[in-house]
């Protein structure tokens, strides 16, 4: 059996409960020993709009037999300049991680002004 391409792993937790808003913390950790990786955010676990972007989606389990709950997020689409600036980029060591909390809250853009 061959190794992946790309030694990464990721991983989901909930960073804190003490925050106002609920959020998952999505973290990208670089497990090879000896490359260094360089990620473009965009479309990724790693997008600040990860969620409005529908990259994300929120179930909630149902604590019956039933099939539970999904969260319908509004979507949103976008264009943007390229080429990207340099902090849509991160570059991950061996060893190293990246997290990004995703805060499930309401629609990025007001849907009342969307006429």
């Amino acid at each position: 059996m061959s190794a992946p391409p790309f030694s990464l792993s990721l991983s989901l937790d909930q960073p804190s409960t003490s925050e106002p808003e609920p959020a998952v913390r999505i973290t990208v950790k670089n497990t090879s020993i000896d490359e260094t990786y360089t990620i473009l955010k965009w479309s990724s676990p790693l997008d600040p709009l990860a969620l409005a972007l529908g990259l994300v989606s929120v179930f909630i389990p149902s604590r019956e037999d039933g099939p539970g709950t999904r969260f319908d997020i509004p979507q949103i689409m976008l264009k943007r300049a390229i080429p990207p600036p340099e902090d849509a980029f991160v570059t991950l060591a061996p060893g190293e991680s990246a997290f990004h909390n995703i805060v499930l809250r309401g629609p990025a853009v007001d849907m009342n002004r969307l006429v």
